[in-house]
Parts: C-alpha cells; structure tokens; sequence
C-alpha cells in the first residue's frame, strides 16, 4: 500500500480546498420511463441543467459550458448561481443561443479578490440595452454582446445569510433554465432574437403584428415563441493553473421541466418551482434516489490519494414552498418575487441520518472498520464534499484496499402534482452525488455515482421502482 503521507502539493490543494468548504456528503439520479412528466436524462439532454457545484477556493475556477443542439430553434436561457448552504441566489443571466450555438463562461476570483463571471462568448450582451420604441420594426439595437474587447463581467454578491449560517459565494450550484425558444435557423442575428424576449416581460400587450414586425428584422427567425425542447446540454469544469489540473463532468438535464414559454428577466427570482407543468415534488421524484454505490481501490497499483463524495440537494431550498417536507433541519429562507411582492419562507437546512455500508471484494460487509462521519453521519448541507478515505481507512490500513461503499439515503416524500389533486411519493431523497477520484500525481476524473432506481407513485400508481 502506498503510503498516504506523501501526498504532492497538488493533491494537498485539492484536499484542503474540500474541506475548506464542508465536513458532509452527494451523487447522480436515473430517468424514470414516464415521458409525460419531468425525467432525469439519461443522456445529459433536456430543457433544464443541474450543475453540481461552482467551486473558486484555493486556485480553483470552474468553466461553464451551455450548448443548444437544436439546428431548428434559437433558445433563450437564464443561468441562476446559488450558494452553498442556503442556496441564496446571488447571480443571473440570460444566454441567447442560436441554433447549434454553445456559450462557455468562467466563474472566477478576480484581481480584486471578488467572485465573478467572466466570460468573452457572444451568447451573452455584456451591456443589455434595447432601442425598440414600439412603432417600428428595426430600430437600432444599442446592446452590446460580448467579446474579447468587451467582455460580460458581474461580480457575484455577498449571500445573506454569510453571518449566521456561514455561507459562502465562493462555492455553490448551477442551475440552467430553458425559458424559451423560437424557430430560426443559422447564422442568426442574435439582435432581434434580444429584443423579442426582452420585450415581451414588459409589454404582456404587445400584439402578434407587432411581434411580427421585430421578427421581421431578421429573416432567419421566424414565428412566435415556443417552449423550450430537450435540446439543451452542458459541461463544467474544476481547473486549477497553479498545479496543471483539470477535470470535467456532465450537468445533469431535466427533461420535459415546462411545457410552456417562460419570460422571466433577470429582475424575477427564478427556481426550480417555476414551472407550470410539474410541481417541485414531481422534480423530486425524477431525482430521487434510496442509495447510491461508488467502488474503491486504494492498492499500489492504481495510485489513489483519496476519493472526494459530491453530493448535491438542488431543491432542498424550495423545501418550504411546495417541496416534499424530506428536510427536517432548520435553515435558512427563500425569498420569492411575484406580482411585485416579495415573501420570505423559512427553508430545511439538510438531509440527516444517511447510513455507509463499505465492503470488500469478497462480499465482506466492513462496519467495524468504519470511523468519522460514517459512524456518526452527518446532516448533508445544499451542496458538500467530502473524501472517502478518513471514513474507511482504518479498513485500508487492515489490508481491505479494494471494495466498494453502499451510501443509504434516509426518509421518503410526498406531495401534489402541478395538476394540484394528484398525491406523489417517492422512497429516498432527491440528489445528485458523483465521485471525484485524486491520484498520487494530482490527476483527477469526475464520474457521476451508480444508483438504483427508488419508487415513486402518481395517485398511487407506480411509475418507477
């Protein structure tokens, strides 16, 4: 066995920016075979995108990747960051993607010492402006988009609740919500496209002619706005240049979210509780998951340091406005914008009790080698990391080098449908979990953890088991 104290400087850096930001725990979920309701992706496509964690400690940023596959429809999306523990939104933003078109920006520490997006891609206005006066179709568009002369820059916000629950805007979670789409094709001239869904919040009268007659500017786009399809895929990326590293995974995709156009600027709060098609306990039953499972080999030959658990809870923050009711801890609050009034409701602060089952290659279960939090487990915040060797190494130091672990989510939930009548439960919790594994030489790989499916029932019919 290799010997675990002299870990690089590299592999030291990823560590320590772990634990930096949680002692708790994550991982990925599986579609449920039900088109008529929100799925989880199998193939990383849908019409909104999760992404597990935002990460700029110690060196770190995180490159963002939103690609819109469609070669028939433009599609408009708004990028909303949250916090680490009280998912607080402190930034958003609207993409406009035209047809094949992918936007990539980068969340940052700045020269200043601030959090920041930053990005060059003209997918993005780098200063939103719009000329139309409603008369007359082509009045010129004063927006600027992005490039490397005039890049988009916003500097994140100080959460709320920094002070009395310690959260951070260094680290957090992505959420990608498809809010419309138009048929067009490329190239596109991304003016009009600006300009017809920035209008439409503002002018709800605006009539079909006149629509018509800023479509008119540009004759690649055509016709009235559309739902987003399940087009839209994405990446991001932990990189660091100080130690050469980087590593990638997919966002996990909603599919079939909201089967209606959503306008919404970037002055509304936007949540996973938007939609008008599915409820947040539908999305959390297309999440969840009883258990996942993760393999292990801390043997000489394959050069391990340690294994880093990500576990996400991507609508724990909607807990108390309409969620299931699966977390019990109190937390923070969520602050909701509509008809311009805003409400302040109290939000769970995480998910208690998970059980750790490691075992070895010959079907031994290692309980009595268990130590740390997997002997006293921890209550999992919005977002955690956490390695997985201080859980289990005294097993590996009594020659159990090679096994895997059985992570045992708590509970079940329920609730009402977007429909508001029908009753839905689901076993486990909702989460998104994947595993980051650290080599001797400070390589990493980031893969997306195996979970069976947990049952969900929609008027008490079984749609997943």
């Amino acid at each position: 066995m290799k010997n675990r104290k002299a870990l690089s400087g590299l592999v030291v850096a990823f560590i320590v920016s772990v634990l930096c930001v949680s002692n708790s725990f994550a991982f990925n979920a599986v579609a449920r075979d039900d088109s008529s309701r929100v799925t989880v992706g199998q193939n990383y496509f849908g019409d909104v995108l999760l992404g597990q964690i935002y990460q700029t400690n110690w060196g770190y940023s995180t490159k963002i990747k939103v690609i819109n596959t469609s070669s028939t429809r433009a599609v408009v999306a708004k990028v909303v960051f949250r916090t680490v523990v009280c998912s607080s939104e402190i930034f958003d933003f609207l993409l406009y993607l035209s047809p094949t078109d992918m936007w990539e920006g980068e969340v940052r520490v700045n020269a200043q010492g601030a959090v920041e997006i930053y990005s060059t891609d003209d997918s993005v206005l780098a200063s939103p402006a719009f000329g139309w006066d409603g008369t007359a179709a082509c009045n010129p568009f004063t927006g600027v988009w992005a490039s490397e002369t005039t890049p988009f820059r916003a500097t994140f916000s100080k959460p709320s609740f920094a002070a009395s629950h310690g959260d951070l805007n260094t680290f957090g979670h992505i959420e990608v919500f498809g809010m419309a789409s138009y048929p067009a094709t490329a190239p596109l001239d991304k003016d009009s496209l600006a300009i017809v869904y920035g209008l439409i919040p503002g002018l709800p009268t605006l009539t079909t002619d006149e629509i018509n007659s800023i479509i008119a500017c540009d004759f690649n786009l055509s016709g009235n706005a559309l739902d987003v399809p399940n087009v839209l895929t994405g990446t991001i990326s932990l990189e660091n240049s100080v130690y050469d590293q980087t590593v990638t995974t997919n966002m996990t995709a909603l599919q079939n979210w909201e089967n209606n156009p959503l306008f919404m600027s970037t002055a509304a709060e936007t949540s996973i509780g938007n939609s008008t098609y599915n409820s947040v306990v539908e999305t959390e039953a297309a999440l969840a998951k009883a258990q996942y499972v993760i393999p292990f080999d801390f043997s000489d030959a394959t050069g391990y340091a340690d294994i880093v658990l990500v576990n996400t809870l991507p609508t724990l923050y909607r807990g108390g406005t309409g969620g299931s009711g699966i977390f019990t801890v109190p937390g923070c609050s969520f602050t909701t914008c509509l008809t311009g009034s805003c409400t302040s409701v109290p939000v769970t602060g995480g998910l208690a009790g998970l059980g750790y089952r490691p075992y070895d290659m010959k079907e031994t279960i290692l309980l009595s080698y268990l130590s740390g939090p997997a002997s006293n487990p921890p209550t999992l915040p919005e977002v955690s990391m956490q390695p997985l060797l201080p859980m289990i190494q005294r097993a590996v130091l009594a020659g159990y080098t090679k096994g895997w672990v059985r992570v045992m989510l708590p509970g079940a939930g329920s609730g009402l449908a977007a429909d508001g009548t029908t009753r839905v439960t689901f076993t486990g919790a909702p989460i998104l979990n994947s595993y980051i594994n650290i080599y001797d030489n400070g390589d990493l790989d980031w893969n997306h953890a195996a979970s069976p499916e947990s049952t969900v029932t929609y008027g008490g019919t079984a749609v997943r088991q």
